[in-house]
């Protein structure tokens, strides 16, 4: 059992950050990987779903026996789905070998899902003309999301956010809106209307 184990051990494939990880989108990662390998040819993003970048082939090479271990620099693109590195290298049978990194929990808001969802309260506001009110709003933190895997996952949790008010309409009390800058503020807010402004509109 225990030479079973120790085989096992040598001959895996290992890759830090871990593939479960979560992944901010466009940065540069260090990455370092463990392969059971003669020599490394060079790493290729691969386009099974939406292809990462390869920003420096490997480096930093350590022969370690039965396997070798180097760096890479890469960074993922601005996309909630799979993203997969290929590395080509040969293997300790000299056998031309590949194999496939896949990171699924990138911090990307591209394409809607189920845990991206915002549900603000109350879902609309009622203010009276020629009146200047506040209303409470809030929700809960939503999450990144990938549909993309066999079972959808939900992962990490947002916590910034970005409103558009109508004209003259103040967040929190500050800067009085020109209704096309975008404001900064959390799931729970205050919103205060003006004396003209707002009727049939909407809070983005």
């Amino acid at each position: 059992m225990l030479t079973s184990i120790l085989f096992a051990t040598a001959h895996s494939q290992n890759i830090t950050p871990l593939q479960n990880s979560e992944q901010c989108p466009g940065i540069n990662i260090l990455f370092t990987v463990t392969l059971p390998a003669q020599s490394i040819q060079n790493i290729q993003p691969w386009p099974i779903n939406v292809n990462p970048i390869v920003v420096q082939q490997p480096y930093n090479f350590i022969y370690n026996g039965n396997s070798i271990t180097f760096n890479f620099i890469g960074k993922f693109s601005d996309n909630n789905n799979n993203q997969t590195f290929r590395f080509f290298y040969t293997d300790q049978s000299g056998m031309p070998t590949t194999w496939d990194a896949t990171f699924s929990k990138i911090k990307s808001l591209l394409t809607s899902n189920p845990y991206s969802q915002i549900f603000p309260a109350p879902g609309s506001i009622t203010t009276d003309r020629c009146q200047i009110q506040d209303f409470d709003i809030s929700f809960s933190n939503v999450q990144y999301g990938n549909i993309y895997v066999q079972l959808a996952i939900g992962y990490g949790t947002i916590t910034d956010y970005e409103y558009l008010l109508p004209v003259g309409w103040k967040l929190n009390n500050g800067t009085p809106s020109d209704g096309v800058t975008w404001q900064v503020g959390d799931n729970n807010v205050t919103v205060t209307s003006d004396l003209s402004h707002g009727d049939g509109e909407s809070i983005q």
